[in-house]
């Protein structure tokens, strides 16, 4: 783990700890960000990390481990030469293998036998909570719920198209389900646990959730996040042939040369709490949600094909739903997966809907040159460096972008207050 944590059974005097509310509900005034984590590609463990990683502009893209796909090249004889053509550059975790069983009180051969993805989420919603000064143990038994986003089964392939030697815990071990159910088994959560697959748009959709829970009252907190492990070939070369891969594995957001996104693993968890009620617990309020929304494209000329109309309409319920006026957004954090249809699609609906006025533009960036596509896990990575950028006041400058496609291409002309340095899903934030 990235820090030495707080052992399950212990806490101190000095620890914060949770408490349901059941008194008359405030007015309805936002959902706190109170506590933050994360583990991604460039040796990035922690938020504090990742801010210094972004403000250097560093790229954390490399070859992928040699081991994780070498069962395949065993498998069947056709996998070969397959395999040697396949874009074997991405982001990777370091060491991501590495787990400490026995301090959930799992059983080694119970661990080998769980999606590496169960087990990084574990720890780093763990690590959220420490940073959110709250104990584990304070936990027991709360309506806290946990939603998270994950669509990679990779690792479930590995495991359970081995015949031979499947077991009987490779069953929660390997579903989606067991990523949150994980966490909530745990720590003794009774809140939803949910897994969340909407594609890429996994983790802000249980962003949404978890604010979803906190204004109907269903939970006093959530644990909301989403994982992405790159354990087999399969949908790398699906990509691949579907032209969506940059043949060197890395994210070049709004550039000339953005020819397709690097594929990325890690993790991003966030602690959420109705403000009224973290203002009374006394926490360190990161940010404040002000409203989210969700939307799907519709119909297009395929059913990957992004849709502005779509994008713009989500943005403007978020807005709605906040109470807000779009002059008032400074910045936009965007999904800008480095597709030439993708991003060129994304800045002209965001556009559309933020910086009308070019004296009072709206700033735009990704995080995804940083540490790549995480898929599954991309949203909260972004909600992350969106919450360290209101935080510490400072717009984070852009990786990986050398010429921008406005200046060759002329496709981002109807964004004239949009500058460079979001997703179907669409969250506000304030400081």
């Amino acid at each position: 783990m990235s820090s030495t944590p707080v052992s399950p059974s212990s806490s101190t005097a000095n620890d914060s700890s949770y408490t349901e509310n059941s008194s008359v509900p405030d007015a309805y005034d936002g959902v706190a960000v109170v506590g933050m984590a994360c583990r991604v590609a460039g040796g990035v463990e922690s938020p504090e990390q990742l801010w210094k990683f972004l403000l250097a502009k560093k790229d954390g893209a490399s070859d992928i481990p040699p081991a994780r796909w070498e069962p395949y090249y065993n498998r069947d004889l056709r996998n070969k030469p397959i395999l040697n053509k396949a874009t074997t550059a991405g982001y990777f975790v370091e060491n991501l293998d590495d787990f400490d069983p026995q301090f959930f009180g799992i059983s080694p051969n119970e661990a080998r036998q769980m999606d590496p993805q169960q087990r990084i989420s574990l720890e780093v919603a763990w690590e959220a909570l420490q940073d959110a000064g709250i104990t584990a143990k304070s936990l027991r038994g709360s309506s806290t719920s946990v939603f998270w986003g994950v669509n990679s089964d990779d690792y479930s392939k590995l495991l359970l198209e081995d015949l031979p030697n499947v077991d009987a815990w490779m069953g929660i071990g390997t579903a989606y389900c067991g990523v949150p159910n994980r966490i909530s088994y745990h720590l003794d959560l009774m809140g939803p646990s949910v897994a969340v697959d909407a594609a890429c748009a996994s983790s802000l959709v249980a962003v949404h959730h978890g604010v979803s829970a906190i204004r109907a009252r269903e939970s006093s907190m959530a644990i909301v996040g989403g994982v992405n492990a790159l354990y087999g070939p399969g949908l790398t070369t699906v990509l691949q042939r579907a032209g969506a891969l940059a043949p060197d594995g890395r994210c070049r957001s709004f550039d000339d040369e953005a020819v397709g996104y690097g594929r990325g693993e890690g993790v991003g968890a966030v602690v959420l709490k109705d403000h009224a009620q973290a203002i009374r617990d006394g926490d360190c309020i990161l940010g404040i949600i002000k409203g989210t929304a969700v939307a799907h494209d519709g119909k297009t000329n395929g059913i990957m094909a992004p849709n502005a109309a779509s994008q713009a309409l989500v943005a403007k319920n978020a807005l709605r739903v906040s109470n807000l006026e779009a002059s008032s957004i400074q910045y936009v954090e965007a999904h800008a997966t480095s597709t030439p249809l993708g991003d060129p699609t994304e800045v002209s609906a965001m556009s559309s809907v933020y910086g009308l006025d070019p004296s009072n533009p709206c700033f735009i960036g990704s995080i995804k040159p940083n540490i790549g596509h995480l898929e599954a896990g991309a949203g909260v990575l972004g909600m992350i460096k969106a919450v360290l950028a209101v935080e510490k006041g400072i717009l984070p400058p852009q990786a990986n972008l050398k010429t921008l496609t406005i200046l060759h291409t002329g496709k981002y002309h109807n964004a004239p207050g949009l500058v460079s340095l979001q997703m179907h899903s669409s969250f506000i934030m304030q400081r």
